[in-house]
């Protein structure tokens, strides 16, 4: 399935199995896309002292031993 940036089918296969689909893309529906629209005005000047300081992660997830290498869930 090949979906546009609006969410809109484009192309699709109609079987299951090892089929292609093929479909033709165009620029402007990526220009009008909500979230390049919002790239574009972002103003990183304003907040750079905040992603430019130094930071440290506060996950905290129960699987996850210690914070520089991940291991695996646990078992059940």
């Amino acid at each position: 399935m090949i979906l546009d940036p609006f969410g809109d089918v484009i192309a699709e296969c109609r079987a299951l199995g090892d089929d292609i689909s093929i479909a033709l893309l165009t620029p402007e529906k990526l220009e009008w896309a909500g979230g390049r629209r919002y790239r574009n005005a972002r103003r990183p000047e304003l907040y750079s002292d905040i992603i430019g300081a130094a930071h440290r992660s506060e996950q905290q997830v129960a699987w996850l031993k210690n914070s520089t290498a991940p291991s695996s869930p646990p078992s059940r």
